[in-house]
């Protein structure tokens, strides 16, 4: 048995361009309260205003359906799916309100 806690974040990678950050909301989407979701991205939300934040964006399996409808529900679009390290993976991107 394992336990996977809710988790959070922003990064800025030295490649990527000004005032665009990464976001990792990693949640366990079959045993989850439906709040938790939501208050990570409302704590993501946050941080992105914080730094200035113009983009954000995640990279995620093309496959996780849950996650998809979740963040695309709040405004991300996704990319069509593309081929990296033998993954079918898709990019969620959204405009940030400064």
């Amino acid at each position: 048995m394992f336990f996977l806690f809710p988790y959070c974040a922003i990064e800025r990678q030295y490649a990527d361009p000004a005032r665009s950050y990464r976001v990792f909301l990693v949640t366990d989407w079959s045993h989850v309260d439906p709040e938790v979701p939501d208050a990570l991205l409302s704590h993501v939300e946050v941080l992105l205003l914080e730094v200035g934040a113009e983009s954000a964006w995640m990279r995620e399996v093309a496959d996780d359906r849950e996650l998809a409808r979740f963040v695309t529900s709040r405004g991300f679009t996704v990319s069509a799916p593309y081929a990296f390290a033998g993954k079918q993976l898709v990019t969620f991107a959204k405009d940030c309100v400064t």
